[in-house]
């Protein structure tokens, strides 16, 4: 948050600086105003000071007018997802509450003061940033709000003024949800609004957003203000003329006219970048990027010179874009060829480039004419009549999959890096199970046709752990880890820092697969060497004795797990910053250990708030800043606090094994006796992305 913060205002035009208004109190809650940097049309913005911990802080506080009996329980309800917001692109939200004016009650968020932040647009014109530059800045923008989208938040709001670059030129999103949680759309904006002004969010209001129907806006529409902000970052211009327009005619505008393309701006900018922009802002959402993930990929892809969803797939496409990474290293009669075989040629010529005997080099230029010849069968194959019209990326791949093992099954290595290429190709078209299918593929032969302590078969190895472990397959992922530690172990010793990761890897693996015992002594075995070797103080070390209070957890042995957990949270808190995640990770399993030894003073102590003791059925969303990146985590309560009571009701498997079919792990789930709580709870699930529950019992 910074002195730039709002540039929504209301018809009177911002209002910045200055001291505190008349009738404004000089505390909120735990924080001292010190004064105001600005007011626009959701309210004010102030700085203040904490005083524990000592920090300045900013505060947003919602104008009067626009709150309401279903605003302010909108706001209780999404305030507390905001606190789930942890990524470095986020602004911090420290608290969300209300403070008393007159009959009002008034809602506050504080979050993280940015000092001397500007607006992306704004940095990036100052600095005389390239294009890579603004793109890669543009990226991080796209993993911010992709991050608030995992979690179920829409920003609504997105413009260059909530989209922040510190000095190093670090992105920070603010207002986060806030626009939502205050129940803003257009009927509000309209009302603040002068008949001919354009100001605030509207010019960067998707074209659904103009209809005014909040059930109506998904991530799609965060998708189309990141484009028209990157419009602008890109070619300091507007997608559509703003001079003298009105709002309906600017609605109208955006709603049934196509933005002037971003070429006939810039020249430099047809093509890829052009092709992002403009689907970014396309009328049609469902023509859109679907999340902010997707634009940021194209992004990505656009920075390493591969192709863009964004233009069409073709083979020609294809071609163009290995010719344009590879111009100096292919001649035209083999070009069509390395188009997927490029990323073998690239390594064989590094390779022959560093390697001293001349028998080495001819066996790698064997190799890659081995792939160059696959690759040429697979091409000159994929008829048209197969396929439809023209083959896409997706059938080439596959037709590779199911035929590389026989046609190279004398040339491992050529199959082995032919396998990576493709699951990364498909990994990049997000098809992650087939992924870490290839891999782990690669992964097998590798370790069969060279040796599981090769330095190939342990790199492949760290990637295909990574992918099975994504996907669920937890039994290829432990086989995987178990054999990268014993190398690791062969090869560097038990106590080096590199074998040190990859036996935690094969604890978190033991752990997955139902392991659990086995995972417990690595656990133990791990903590001893690593207090040895880097010290107990250690973040690694600390990080190991809080997975392992966890694991005692999930084996019922509560009263151990709390001890280890209670010292392991007490010995962080002492070593690392505030904020370190190592220190946030201790600090939530010692806050699940309380709650299952039913110490609940000390949890809500832990936690700085009451755990509510709710009658009937509620659904709270746990507003937790310790917790990671996770995925939403719903608390159902239901009477009487009962976690892990699961165990001692069999009976209920039935239900358990349904919740979990859904995607609910359910912690604890007990006598769900009353059919209406169960419909409610079941409906809930089907209606929301959940992977964490706690249920209440009635006794």
């Amino acid at each position: 948050m910074t002195d730039s913060f709002e540039n929504a205002p209301t018809s009177r035009g911002p209002v910045t600086g200055g001291e505190l208004p008349p009738g404004m109190p000089e505390r909120i809650g735990r924080y001292v105003l010190r004064r105001r940097i600005a007011s626009g049309g959701m309210g004010t913005v102030y700085e203040a000071f904490q005083e524990e911990p000592r920090r300045a802080v900013a505060i947003k506080v919602m104008r009067a007018e626009v709150t309401s009996a279903e605003s302010l329980r909108r706001f209780r309800f999404e305030a507390q997802l905001l606190a789930r917001l942890q990524h470095p692109g986020i602004a911090q939200v420290y608290e969300a509450g209300t403070w008393t004016e007159g009959t009002h009650e008034i809602p506050f968020i504080a979050m993280e003061y940015i000092v001397g932040a500007k607006p992306v647009t704004e940095y990036v014109r100052e600095k005389h940033l390239g294009l890579r530059d603004r793109l890669m800045i543009f990226e991080q923008i796209c993993d911010a709000v992709h991050h608030g989208h995992q979690k179920g938040i829409v920003h609504r709001d997105l413009k260059p003024g909530n989209i922040l670059c510190d000095a190093a030129g670090r992105v920070r999103v603010i207002d986060f949800g806030v626009a939502r949680a205050t129940d803003s759309d257009l009927a509000h904006i309209a009302q603040q609004t002068m008949a001919g002004e354009l100001v605030g969010s509207l010019p960067y209001m998707s074209p659904e957003q103009f209809e005014a129907d909040p059930h109506n806006i998904d991530t799609r529409s965060d998708v189309y203000s990141l484009g028209v902000v990157l419009y602008e970052m890109l070619s300091g211009r507007h997608p559509h003329e703003l001079a003298t327009s009105q709002i309906h005619e600017l609605a109208r505008r955006v709603r049934e006219t196509n933005p002037r393309k971003l070429g006939e701006v810039d020249q430099s900018l047809k093509g890829e970048v052009e092709a992002i922009v403009h689907k970014a802002l396309d009328r049609d959402r469902d023509l859109r990027y679907q999340s902010a993930f997707g634009i940021g990929e194209d992004i990505r892809r656009y920075l390493e010179g591969e192709a863009v969803a964004a233009r069409p797939q073709t083979l020609r496409y294809q071609f163009e874009i290995f010719a344009r990474r590879n111009r100096g290293l292919l001649a035209a009669s083999v070009a069509m060829l390395l188009v997927l075989a490029g990323s073998v040629i690239i390594t064989t010529t590094l390779y022959l480039r560093s390697q001293a005997t001349k028998e080495r080099a001819e066996q790698q230029a064997a190799r890659a004419q081995a792939a160059v010849e696959f690759m040429e069968n697979m091409i000159t194959s994929a008829v048209p009549s197969e396929y439809g019209a023209e083959p896409t990326v997706r059938d080439l791949l596959d037709q590779a999959s199911d035929t590389i093992g026989e046609t190279l099954r004398d040339n491992p290595e050529a199959q082995i890096q032919l396998r990576r290429t493709l699951a990364r190709a498909y990994f990049s078209l997000l098809e992650v199970r087939q992924s870490a299918d290839e891999v782990l593929t690669a992964f097998k032969l590798s370790s069969s046709s060279m040796g599981p302590d090769h330095s190939l078969s342990i790199d492949i190895g760290s990637e295909a752990l990574w992918m099975c472990s994504a996907v669920g397959m937890s039994e290829d992922a432990l086989e995987i880890a178990i054999q990268i530690e014993a190398s690791q172990r062969n090869l560097r010793g038990p106590t080096d820092p590199v074998t040190l990761d990859a036996r935690a890897a094969l604890a978190e693996a033991r752990e997955s697969a139902g392991q659990w015992q086995e995972a417990e002594r690595e656990l133990r075995a791990l903590t001893t060497d690593l207090e040895a070797t880097l010290g107990p103080a250690h973040a690694s070390s600390l990080e190991i004795r809080a997975s392992l209070a966890q694991l005692l957890l999930k084996m019922k042995r509560d009263t151990e797990s709390l001890e280890i957990a209670r010292a392991a949270y007490e010995d962080a808190r002492a070593a690392l910053p505030e904020n370190d995640r190592v220190l946030r990770w201790a600090k939530s399993v010692l806050g699940a250990a309380l709650i299952v030894a039913l110490q609940f003073d000390e949890a809500e102590a832990l936690y700085g708030r009451q755990i509510p003791a709710a009658s009937g059925f509620e659904l709270v969303i746990q507003g937790d800043p310790n917790i990671q990146q996770d995925g939403l985590q719903l608390l159902v309560f239901w009477e009487t606090w009962c976690p892990y009571s699961q165990r001692a009701v069999p009976a209920l498997e039935p239900i358990f094994r349904d919740y979990r079919s859904s995607g609910l792990e359910v912690i604890g789930l007990t006598r769900m006796t009353r059919n209406s709580t169960e419909e409610k709870v079941r409906a809930f699930v089907a209606e929301n992305e959940i992977s964490f529950a706690v249920a209440k019992d009635d006794g």
